[in-house]
């Protein structure tokens, strides 16, 4: 039986592996550029629900290593967007909040109440786990379904 790293309580962030070059990892940045526009106008619009969470996804550097890292969006303003931790672990706590420019962000997405919109890094990185893991990443995630944005 295959290990399951979902399922048990974790003391640092789980960040999984994938080549920066992935070519499926570069259209998911593509496709999320392509479509940042609307995520701004879903965080106007639904910003004060509270079961509705907006995240963005960024490269952020500590010396020669590079960790993309996932921020609760908090606004934009003057074209930067702002955010705060997400998982942060403890050798990069100094970067607790963020402000970057709109063309950082490498992914986003929405969980309306468990439904994942955009996340596209994020379905590609479930597309590569076994059928067996796939639930636990769900509950890791706090997704049930996963919808379309049109």
């Amino acid at each position: 039986m295959e290990a399951d790293p979902f399922t048990k309580e974790q003391e640092q962030p789980m960040f999984v592996a994938v080549r920066s070059d992935d070519p499926a990892l570069v259209h998911a940045k593509i496709e999320a550029q392509r479509t940042l526009n609307l995520f701004l106008a879903l965080y106007e619009e639904h910003k004060s629900n509270l079961g509705v969470y907006f995240a963005f996804k960024v490269p952020v550097k500590d010396g020669e290593d590079v960790a993309h890292l996932w921020y609760s969006f908090t606004g934009i303003s003057t074209g930067r967007i702002t955010g705060k931790h997400f998982e942060l672990p403890p050798e990069l706590a100094d970067r607790k909040s963020i402000e970057v420019q709109t063309e950082d962000v490498e992914d986003w997405m929405i969980n309306d109440h468990g439904i994942l919109y955009g996340g596209f890094s994020l379905r590609y990185q479930r597309s590569l786990l076994s059928e067996g893991q796939r639930e636990s990443f769900d509950r890791y995630t706090g997704v049930t379904s996963y919808g379309d944005i049109g």
